[in-house]
């Protein structure tokens, strides 16, 4: 069936999947949209994104966090469910699949466990960015430097 679909000439939809590389308007920046959730959905509003010719409807970054820790997500899995569900609207099929893919990396990559995971259910890296950059405005304005 993917191979059918890909073959047909028709199937022109700006959600498609890049095929070899895409373009940088193209990628999503998921570390923006989990760092500062407003800025990025104003921009995708900007740019009138919608699917099925409807408004895209986004989940807020809290109660995305707390739905994928309730399903004892980590680390980037937790990164992705919270993406996923806050573009998708709460769709929970993205939060299964990001248990599942957590799963079957413990079970088929033993060392993944041992060396990599370190349990990490919160957001805490990106909000550590934002306030960062936030500070760095704020002093940059008092000296009447921009940024």
């Amino acid at each position: 069936m993917p191979e059918e679909a890909l073959a047909q000439e028709s199937f022109m939809s700006p959600w498609q999947l890049c095929l070899s590389s895409c373009s940088p308007g193209e990628k999503v920046n998921y570390t923006e949209a989990l760092k500062n959730p407003t800025r990025y959905f104003e921009s995708l509003a900007d740019k009138q994104l919608s699917f099925n010719g409807r408004p895209s409807s986004f989940m807020a970054r809290d109660v995305a966090a707390a739905v994928c820790r309730a399903a004892h997500l980590a680390d980037f899995f937790f990164d992705a469910c919270v993406f996923d569900l806050m573009v998708s609207g709460g769709d929970v099929s993205y939060r299964d699949a990001a248990r599942d893919a957590l799963d079957d990396i413990r079970s088929m990559y033993p060392v993944y466990g041992r060396h990599y995971e370190t349990n990490r259910s919160d957001l805490k890296p990106y909000l550590a960015t934002a306030a960062i950059a936030i500070f760095k405005v704020t002093v940059a304005l008092s000296m009447n430097v921009y940024v």
